[in-house]
């Protein structure tokens, strides 16, 4: 049965908590998937494909400063991505 994730989603806080327009979003989406999609290409698996990149304000984070996944899996898989620079640590 599953052997690991279906897709391979990238989230990404922008420095400075920057607002983008729809074009400069589009653009800034576009270099991060291309970026990260070199890396992987040279150092993991070049099959792997990242399949989306969410701008987010800022990630949910455990008390510990740990980056709570399970948190931004649901929310992506709700399509309430949106709720993610609103999310707290629980």
């Amino acid at each position: 049965a599953g052997g690991g994730p279906s897709a391979l989603v990238v989230f990404a806080v922008l420095p400075g908590g920057k607002i983008l327009d729809d074009v400069e979003r589009k653009e800034t989406v576009q270099r991060i998937m291309a970026g990260f999609q070199h890396s992987i290409k040279l150092y993991l698996n070049p099959l792997f494909r990242v399949s989306r990149v969410v701008c987010v304000d800022k990630l949910p984070r455990t008390a510990s400063n740990k980056v709570m996944r399970r948190v931004l899996r649901d929310q992506l898989v709700s399509g309430n991505v949106r709720a993610l620079a609103d999310s707290s640590a629980k």
